[in-house]
């Protein structure tokens, strides 16, 4: 990140994110940088994740949809459109 807007953008991610999973964004940021993300998510929101992550067709879905184009964009990068 080499800007102010995007520290800020993450910022606003993390704070969403957080607030989805019930945690807050200090904690879901250090569990991203420590890759144990599992640790913020309930057993079955956990196995939902990792289903998605390991089925490509299911990860493709994903990433078309309304909301993860809408991070894309915001974020400048491109969407498999």
């Amino acid at each position: 990140m080499n800007n102010i807007n995007d520290k800020d953008k993450m910022s606003a991610l993390l704070k969403i994110a957080a607030e989805k999973l019930g945690t807050t964004p200090e904690n879901l940021s250090s569990a991203a940088k420590s890759g144990d993300m599992g640790k913020l998510l309930k057993e079955n929101e956990s196995q939902k994740v990792n289903e998605v992550i390991n089925n490509p067709e299911k990860l493709r879905e994903l990433l078309k949809s309304e909301e993860a184009k809408k991070l894309m964009k915001a974020f400048g990068l491109k969407g498999s459109e």
